[in-house]
Parts: C-alpha cells; sequence; structure tokens
C-alpha cells in the first residue's frame, strides 16, 4: 500500500526509501509499474487499501524447460545507472534506505502465473527449477552493480 511522503511525515512514520535503478519493469512504491516478469500490473482494492499485482505472466504458456530458456531475460546494462546515482544522492536522510531485493518464488509467480506456478511445484519440478537460475544471475548480476558503479 503506497503511503504519501508528507502523511508519513506529519505521522512519525519513518518507513523505507526504496531506491532502484529504471529498467524495462521496475516497480517502486512512487512509480506503478508492472513488477519485474510481468508485462502488465492492475490495481486491485481491499476494504484497507489498494495494491498493484502482476495482470499478465511471460512465461504463463511455457510447457517445457527450453521455454524457459527461450525468454528473453534482461541484462543489468538494460538499466538506468546513471539515473540511480543521481537518485542515492538525493536521498531525504529520513528514512531507511532499500535498495534492490529479491524474491525468487515471488517473481516466479508473477512470471508463471501464481497457481501455475505453484502447481509447477508439485507436476512439473524441472520448469519450476529452471526459471530460479535465470533469476539468481541477474539479479546477482545487478546487486553487484550499483557497488561498483555509485559513488556518493
Amino acid at each position: 500500500m503506497r503511503r504519501s511522503p508528507g502523511c508519513a511525515r506529519q505521522l512519525h512514520i519513518d518507513g523505507v526509501e526504496w531506491i532502484g535503478p529504471s529498467g524495462p519493469s521496475t516497480i517502486t512504491p512512487a512509480t506503478p509499474r508492472p513488477p519485474f516478469g510481468a508485462t502488465a500490473c492492475a490495481r486491485s482494492s481491499t476494504a484497507a487499501g489498494s495494491y498493484d499485482e502482476a495482470a499478465t505472466s511471460p512465461l504463463a504458456d511455457a510447457k517445457t524447460v527450453e521455454d524457459i530458456h527461450a525468454l528473453h531475460w534482461p541484462s543489468p546494462d538494460d538499466f538506468d545507472w546513471d539515473g540511480f546515482k543521481r537518485r542515492v544522492k538525493e536521498v531525504s536522510g529520513r528514512q531507511i534506505v532499500q535498495c534492490g531485493g529479491y524474491e525468487p518464488f515471488l517473481v516466479y509467480c508473477y512470471m508463471r502465473g501464481r497457481e501455475q506456478a505453484m502447481m509447477d511445484v508439485l507436476v512439473e519440478p524441472e520448469i519450476a527449477e529452471a526459471d530460479p537460475r535465470h533469476l539468481f544471475d541477474f539479479h546477482y548480476a545487478v546487486n553487484g552493480r550499483p557497488g561498483r558503479s555509485v559513488i556518493v
């Protein structure tokens, strides 16, 4: 759920300031875009508030491990690291800063669809094991990059 930064300040809520590079499909609390691995997002509402979730899954129709490997997996070079450096230098200092995150099964659910991802674990384990390798390789490269490219 998103909070207005002004409201959080007035209520003395520290919260988390999320900073990450802009890329082909990055989601942050401030910019609703599809989560990594999804091609579109949809707003879901509940009595407690609303949130964005994946509406399309690029690997929903994958039937084989080869289909998983055939996906065009993003490269760290697809992201705006100069913009990331600028945002790091503009940190407010009022909140904890989070740069990146890695939730492999959540991303796998975005990519396959939640129900299919859970079924894969039971009935298509070779497909369920193929995707995380790509996710790990990508996130390892991305999370290693800021340390080499950000000088504050």
